[in-house]
């Protein structure tokens, strides 16, 4: 099912991420509730899990952000793409990257029928959204530790 689906996302992409030596019998426990999916589900349930573990103050070894791309039956490809976009596409394709080793994925999980050159393209688009996300998770985490040490003043 896609609760599954979401579920080993999550858990594959953070099992290597957190740092959980630094905190010894420490249980670190990630609950996703998803209110409404429009599509691109497991990248925003990385994307949401990275700023909540941030927020938490949980150590990471890298901010790790997602994107969803598709592959149409006309063979063109966007990224983000709605539930009804998805239900209709050759092939989905999601792929999460840390902001420390941008050229290895964290994450990848294709499922249809793609050729090797849409794969690429996919990864490609997919890569330059996640740089988008990982320079949008950065100035919303500054400006939050700015405020807050603002607020403390």
């Amino acid at each position: 099912t896609k609760d599954k689906w979401v579920e080993d996302a999550v858990r594959t992409t953070f099992e290597r991420e957190i740092l959980g030596q630094l905190h010894p019998r420490t249980l670190v426990q990630i609950n996703v509730q998803l209110c409404q999916g429009d599509g691109s589900v497991d990248a925003a349930a990385i994307n949401a899990t990275t700023l909540a573990l941030i927020d938490a103050g949980i150590p990471l070894r890298a901010m790790v952000a997602a994107a969803t791309c598709i592959v149409r039956p006309d063979h063109s490809i966007i990224v983000d793409p709605t539930q009804e976009e998805a239900d209709s596409a050759l092939s989905t394709h999601t792929f999460a990257f840390s902001n420390l080793q941008s050229n290895s994925p964290a994450y990848v999980d294709s499922r249809g029928e793609f050729s090797l050159d849409e794969y690429n393209a996919c990864y490609d688009m997919c890569m330059a959204a996640v740089d988008r996300t990982l320079a949008f998770m950065r100035t919303a985490v500054e400006g939050k530790i700015l405020k807050e040490t603002q607020t403390a003043l």
